[in-house]
This record gives C-alpha cells, sequence and structure tokens, in this order.
C-alpha cells in the first residue's frame, strides 16, 4: 500500500479513535479489498473525507449503501438490476440511439424529464428550469452542414432535447477523445431554433472520467466553453438522475431501467 494510503487511513483512524468508536479489526481490511483492487480506496477517502467526519462526529454508524461515493444511494438503484445488453458492446451510437428512442415513448416522458433535471442538477442550475410543461421531443444522430467547408463528411448531433422554449444540445462521449467541429453543432442547433421559435439553447459534453481533462482543455483550445459548451461528467448525472427518479417516486418501464442499468456499466467499465 502506498504511503499516502496508509497516512490517510490513519487520519480517519484517529478521527475514529477521538469520538470513541471501537471498529472491528478488521474494518479497513474490508474497506480495503472493496476500494483498494481499483486504486479508489485513496480517492474515496479524500473525497469522502467530511462525509466520514460527519458521521462519526455524530456518532452514527457510516451506511454505504446509503451513500456510495459514486452511486448514491443504493435503494432500488438501476445499477443492480440486469442489464439491458449483455454480452455485446455498444456503441456510442447505439446508446444515444436507444436513449432517444426510449424517451419518445410515451409511457418514459417521466423520466425524461428525470433526466433533463438531472443534466440542470449537474450543472448546478437547477434552479433555472422548474418545471417542464410540455413534452419533450428527442432526436438522435442530427445531420449537420458545415457552410464553411460543404464538401467535408458531415457530422451528426447525437442528441437534441426540445421542451417548451429550450433546445439542449448533447454530444456524448464514452472512450474516443473529443475532435469534433462545435460550432458546426451550434450553427445546426441555431438554423433548428429559428425555425422552431426556441430562444434558449444548451451545448453539453457527457464524458468519462478517463477523458475529462481532454475534452476540458479542447473545449477551452477550442474556445467552446466561451459558446456556452460545458463538459460533465456521466457518473454524476446518472448519480443525479437516480436520485430524482427515486424521489419522484417513478413507476418506470422495466426495460427503460435496464438500459440505465447497461449505461451504468458502460460508464464503470463493468463486463456484463
Amino acid at each position: 500500500m502506498k504511503s499516502e494510503d496508509t497516512d490517510a487511513i490513519n487520519r480517519v483512524d484517529q478521527l475514529f479513535t477521538l469520538c470513541h468508536i471501537n471498529l472491528p479489526e478488521d474494518a479497513y481490511n474490508f474497506v480495503e479489498n472493496i476500494y483498494y483492487e481499483q486504486n479508489k480506496i485513496k480517492k474515496f477517502i479524500k473525497d469522502n473525507f467530511k462525509l466520514i467526519e460527519q458521521y462519526v462526529s455524530k456518532n452514527n454508524e457510516f451506511d454505504i449503501f446509503k451513500e456510495h461515493p459514486i452511486l448514491g444511494d443504493c435503494n432500488g438503484h438501476a445499477y443492480f438490476e440486469i442489464p439491458l445488453y449483455r454480452h455485446v458492446s455498444l456503441t456510442e451510437p447505439q446508446f444515444t440511439k436507444a436513449l432517444a428512442q426510449f424517451f419518445n415513448e410515451k409511457q418514459n416522458q417521466k423520466l425524461c424529464q428525470t433526466f433533463i433535471y438531472a443534466i440542470f442538477e449537474t450543472l448546478h442550475k437547477r434552479q433555472i428550469i422548474q418545471a417542464i410543461n410540455n413534452k419533450i421531443e428527442c432526436g438522435y444522430e442530427i445531420p449537420t452542414k458545415d457552410v464553411i467547408n460543404p464538401k467535408t463528411k458531415s457530422k451528426r448531433i447525437d442528441n437534441i432535447f426540445i421542451w417548451d422554449n429550450n433546445l439542449l444540445c448533447v454530444e456524448i462521449k464514452f472512450d474516443a477523445q473529443l475532435t469534433n467541429k462545435l460550432e458546426v453543432y451550434q450553427e445546426e442547433c441555431q438554423t433548428i431554433a429559428k425555425e422552431r421559435n426556441i430562444e434558449n439553447i444548451i451545448y453539453i459534453v457527457i464524458s468519462k472520467v478517463n477523458i475529462q481533462k481532454q475534452i476540458d482543455k479542447y473545449l477551452e483550445v477550442q474556445g467552446m466553453q466561451d459558446n456556452k459548451w460545458q463538459n460533465i461528467l456521466w457518473q454524476d448525472l446518472l448519480r443525479n438522475w437516480e436520485k430524482i427518479i427515486h424521489a419522484q417516486h417513478i413507476d418506470e418501464d422495466t426495460d427503460m431501467k435496464r438500459y440505465r442499468t447497461s449505461l451504468w456499466y458502460k460508464v464503470l467499465n463493468k463486463e456484463a
């Protein structure tokens, strides 16, 4: 075990000692077996030190299943369902197409709303979207036109969501780096917005931890952050999505929930 990991564990151990809490001798071995195997014990303790401190200061038991550092509250969580897609590895376009098709089904409109709410929650902008009044239209693989370079092969926007007076443009990334000409995406969205009399356009990239830095750097170099492009992590979005679904007691379609299970597996690099 690295010295930093040992120091972090010792800090937590001292905290427990100060609060006169006796832990089983194998407690840290148990945590280590769960997290250190994936090189996550140091990150877990670092990211959750305040949470641990809060629990031990109140002499409460720490229930990892209620406040899991990645999954959130595990009660009724999609991660523990049987994945919809097993023994196959779906591509980004297959995931985005399935997402839109599920959301366009009438019985999944409530879930679609929670997805939009979860995006704004992750952006820390939930307050600007109080309620969704009308049906959300979900599009996928939207072709674009590069006006400056018309001979360039047409690129496609992964997903767009249209509701009320809003258009949300989504570029989805799992493992591939971001190289797209996002200004072309903006031009296409602005054309759609003009045709539909839409005032608000939001642009986001949803990515994984392993490519987060590359995407942030790309957006910065391309000047896209000035054009309101924002990069959020799948695991943060999914955690917020699960929380909102649970809070609203959504009676969801079984296949839709299992789709989300497959999405969790894809994001966490877990084999199905």
